[in-house]
């Protein structure tokens, strides 16, 4: 199980959206919000079954003015049994 969590802080007030995906291989989940001028928290989960050695992604991309985005923190747990269903 993997969880990335950030804060997101826009330039101006404008409220351009952020877009941000989470992506383990292939398994990943996106989240999109609108950019204010005060921090604002986001968390995204993601489960993947790696084989070996792996890595997850966070990526973010703005629709027009830009968005900070700060205090990254990306932690993955390996559970014993886990269940991916699509949601």
């Amino acid at each position: 199980m993997i969880t990335a969590k950030a804060y997101d802080v826009a330039a101006s007030g404008k409220g351009p959206i952020l877009t941000c995906v989470l992506d383990a291989h292939g398994d990943s989940v996106h989240t999109q919000s609108l950019g204010v001028q005060d921090p604002l928290a986001f968390r995204l989960e993601v489960v993947h079954s790696f084989t070996g050695a792996g890595s997850a992604d966070l990526n973010c991309s703005t629709s027009g003015d830009s968005i900070d985005v700060n205090w990254i923190k990306i932690v993955a747990i390996r559970v014993g049994k886990l269940t991916n269903t699509p949601g």
